[in-house]
C-alpha cells in the first residue's frame, strides 16, 4: 500500500509509527503535526485517537467518528478501542471502507522499553475480507511475511480488545484480593506470588501488587472495563462480575 497515515500521535499512534516510520502524521493537538493535508489521499489511515469514558462509563467515540468523517483514505483502520458495533455503524454512516484492529502496546512499570517498542506477536483485523486483507498486507510488509495475522468480523475484533483488557484488570483485582488474604493469615505475599506465578497458566505481569499504588489505573484498564460494562448494559445484560471487579478496584484504590 502506497501512502500510510496515522491520525493521533499519542501512546497508540507512536506505537504505530514505530511500525510504519515513514507514515504521514496528523494530530490536531500537536502543532508539528497539525496539518490535515499531510494525511490526504492515503492508501491506509490508522486512527489512533482517544476514546475516553463518558459520564456514564461508556466510551466517547466522538473523536473516532469525526476523523472517519473527514478522512479520504482508501481504507481506514481504527486502532482506538471502541465498543462492539462501532466499526459497522461508521461503515454504514460514511459509506467508507473502515475496519478495526486492536492495539496491544503496554504501559506502566512492568513493561520495559524493549517490550513497549516491540510489535505484538500477531495482528487481528476485523472487517470484510476485501477491506481487511490489504491491512494485513501492510502489516506483513512492515513486520515480515511470517507475522501471524487473523481476520474476523469487526464486532468480534472489537469485543476481543475489551475482553483482553477486562481480563487483565481481573488479574490485578484478584491479586490485590489475595494480597489482603495473605496479610490476614500471616503468609508471605511476595513469596506466594512468585511461587503462584510459576504455574504457566498464570500471568506474572498483572499479579504484582504495589503497596503505594493499589489496584489498577492507567489509560486502558479502568476505561475499557467501564466501557465493557456500559456496552453490556446498553443491550440489556447486567455484567455483575465486571461490576464487582470495578467495585473491588475502587476499594483498593482508596486504601491509604
Amino acid at each position: 500500500m502506497n501512502k500510510i497515515a496515522i491520525i493521533g500521535h499519542g501512546h497508540v499512534g507512536r506505537s504505530m509509527r514505530a511500525i510504519f516510520p515513514d507514515a504521514a502524521i496528523y494530530d490536531k493537538f500537536q502543532p508539528e503535526y497539525a496539518d490535515r493535508e499531510a494525511v490526504a489521499g492515503a492508501g491506509l489511515a490508522l486512527v489512533c485517537v482517544p476514546t475516553p469514558p463518558s459520564d456514564d462509563g461508556s466510551a466517547d467515540i466522538s473523536a473516532v467518528r469525526e476523523v472517519c468523517g473527514w478522512l479520504d483514505a482508501e481504507i481506514i483502520c481504527i486502532k482506538s478501542t471502541v465498543p462492539p458495533g462501532t466499526t459497522d455503524a461508521l461503515r454504514a454512516e460514511t459509506g467508507k471502507r473502515i475496519v478495526f484492529s486492536p492495539e496491544y502496546i503496554g504501559e506502566g512499570p512492568t513493561w520495559s522499553a524493549e517490550q513497549q517498542a516491540a510489535p505484538w506477536p500477531y495482528v487481528i483485523v476485523g472487517g470484510p475480507e476485501y477491506d481487511a486483507l490489504p491491512v494485513v498486507a501492510a502489516f506483513r510488509a512492515a513486520l515480515g511475511v511470517d507475522m501471524p495475522c487473523h481476520v474476523t468480523d469487526a464486532r468480534t475484533a472489537e469485543l476481543v480488545k475489551l475482553a483482553e483488557n477486562c481480563y487483565l484488570a481481573q488479574q490485578v483485582t484478584f491479586a490485590n484480593e489475595f494480597y489482603e488474604i495473605a496479610h490476614a493469615v500471616g503468609a508471605n505475599w511476595e513469596q506466594a506470588r512468585e511461587l503462584w506465578a510459576l504455574d504457566p497458566r498464570v500471568s506474572a505481569s498483572h499479579t504484582i501488587v504495589y503497596e503505594d499504588n493499589r489496584g489498577f489505573d492507567g489509560k486502558c484498564l479502568p476505561k475499557d472495563l467501564a466501557a465493557a460494562i456500559a456496552c453490556a448494559e446498553a443491550v440489556g445484560y447486567i455484567p455483575t462480575f465486571l461490576r464487582a471487579m470495578q467495585d473491588a478496584n475502587a476499594r483498593f484504590r482508596c486504601q491509604p
